[in-house]
Parts: C-alpha cells; structure tokens; sequence
C-alpha cells in the first residue's frame, strides 16, 4: 500500500472520505436494526468491514449471528430465495425436518392440531418423533432486512461520500491558496 503522509493535502482528502464511510456504516447497521424482524436479530447485526476503492465502490460486510438470521434474510425451507438446500432441507424448496436433539426421543410442544395417532402428553402437549417444517418467508415481504438496508441507503450513501470528497478538496485548495498568499 502506498504512504502518502508526506502529502498534507492527500492526507486530509482521505481522512475526510474515512469519517464519511464511517458515516454510510452507522446508516447502513441502523437501516439493518430498524427493518430487523424481531429483537434477538437485531441486537446481533454488526459491521464486520467496510472498504472502498479507486473506482469509487463501497463494499460493507453486515452479519448477523443468530440462528434464524439467515432465514429471515433469505426464506427458508418453501419460502427460500436460494437455490442451495440446507442440511435439514427435504429437497429444492422442501420443507425442513426438525428432530429431537440432546437425547430426546419426542419433540413436545402446545398444538391446537391433532391428527389421528398423534399422541398427546398430559400436559396437553403433542409429541412428535420429527416435524416438517414450511420454513419463514424473508423479512419485509420477501426483501429480508439486509438487503433492504443496502437498498434503502444506497442513493443516500453515493450523495455522501461524493460530498465528503468535494468538500475535503475544496478545504484542501483554500488551505493551498491561503498557504501559498501568506509571508
């Protein structure tokens, strides 16, 4: 990588356009938390890096690290944008099987749907050996959260960091000319 901090001017143009991508990350991660699905989705999305290079491209990496991020970003199970099938996944656009973990031999949960030889717990709850789930639609009608983020600041953020630019170099011309006309 090249040094150029022997260049005032360069060293100002670059700091301002590094506050300005700071700026387009906070936006974007808000973006991101206000079209999360729920609570635990949001408190999970960080900004792992944000990079720009010469020809002008922004490149943020979003993650969020909960289970079901992915789902609701993507679909899963029927409602799946992508054509890769998860692990769980009974085929392209399958639904997904879930089964007991930890030792368990039954999933046990409340269902107001009883079909004929499904047993039921005294508790009233049904216990099933495996279930085939629809999966979740994407978040935001099919839009999922992070991409609608990008989408939502996109022309936004292209506005910003074309002025942080124009305006570290107009202060970097006055300081040249007011440099230059004092003794």
């Amino acid at each position: 990588m090249a040094d150029f901090s022997d260049i005032p001017n360069l060293r100002r143009v670059f700091s301002a356009h590094s506050q300005t991508l700071d700026m387009v990350e906070s936006k974007v991660k808000a973006a991101a938390k206000q079209f999360a699905p729920n609570m635990h989705i949001r408190n999970a999305i960080t900004v792992d890096s944000i990079e720009s290079n010469s020809g002008g491209k922004i490149t943020i990496v979003l993650r969020a690290s909960t289970l079901d991020a992915r789902a609701y970003e993507y679909g899963s199970g029927i409602h799946s944008r992508l054509s890769k099938v998860s692990p769980k996944q009974l085929g392209p656009k399958g639904k997904i099987l879930i089964k007991p973990t930890g030792g368990k031999k039954v999933l046990a949960f409340p269902w107001d749907v009883q079909g004929p030889g499904i047993p039921r717990a005294k508790d009233g709850r049904v216990n099933l050996p495996s279930v085939e789930h629809p999966g979740v639609a994407p978040a935001n009608g099919g839009e999922g959260y992070l991409r609608k983020a990008v989408k939502e600041t996109k022309a936004q953020a292209k506005k910003d960091v074309a002025a942080g630019v124009v305006g570290a170099l107009k202060l970097d011309i006055k300081a040249r000319f007011k440099f230059r006309g004092s003794k």
